[in-house]
């Protein structure tokens, strides 16, 4: 018998499944973090969460290569502190926030820089878009308008939100993180995490008028 926690069969779990067997494989890549076992365990864990982590960083960087090295380097600084990790840490929101205080440094560093982004449609493996995603008080999502103009214009729209604002749409809106997650991750309260996703939707409002 083995400590893999891969289940039989290639099955996906889900729910409380995916949550217990993810603090499985964290227990052991926390025993083992120099083993093959225990490497191989926390790149399982890397694996489920790279691509969320990715939207995260893109959204609080907009610069792609940038965007790479943080995420990068998340993972290494993950690695190496993965000894004094909880064994009930919520994995996604453990990373987001180290991702997320390693983007600050990198904002505050390059501060007035702006690199070139790459739409957010280009990142979803899936081919679904944050245009998809977004909630309108008064349409259902899947009532927009999906034409190319529509998807660059609120792009752009995006892009002329701070940081901070993008990041919080990005974790709430297309990763569909909880609020409880997103507070983690952020370092604040449940409370203020909703009241900053409030005050990014109606800041992206106002640059980006919905059409009558």
């Amino acid at each position: 018998m083995t400590d893999s926690p891969t289940r039989s069969g290639g099955e996906t779990p889900s729910g409380e499944d995916s949550r217990a067997l993810e603090l499985q494989m964290l227990k052991i890549a926390k025993k083992r973090y120099q083993s093959p076992t225990g490497d191989r365990a926390f790149t399982e864990l890397v694996e489920r969460h790279q691509q969320s982590l990715m939207g995260q960083v893109m959204a609080s960087l907009s610069n792609y290569d940038l965007a790479l090295e943080v995420l990068q380097e998340s993972f290494l600084r993950a690695y190496r502190a993965l000894p004094k990790c909880r064994d009930d840490t919520r994995v996604r929101a453990w990373l987001g926030r180290i991702a997320h205080n390693l983007c600050i440094d990198e904002i505050r560093r390059k501060k007035g820089e702006r690199g070139s982004i790459r739409s957010i449609d280009q990142q979803d493996g899936d081919g679904l878009s944050l245009v998809n995603k977004l909630k309108s008080p008064s349409k259902d999502p899947s009532q927009l308008v999906l034409d190319s103009e529509t998807k660059a214009r609120i792009q752009e729209s995006l892009n002329r939100l701070n940081s901070l604002s993008r990041e919080i749409i990005q974790l709430r809106v297309y990763d569909e993180l909880p609020y409880k997650e997103i507070a983690l991750i952020l370092d604040c309260s449940i409370g203020a995490a909703k009241q900053r996703m409030h005050q990014a939707l109606i800041d992206l409002r106002k640059v980006f008028p919905e059409s009558s």
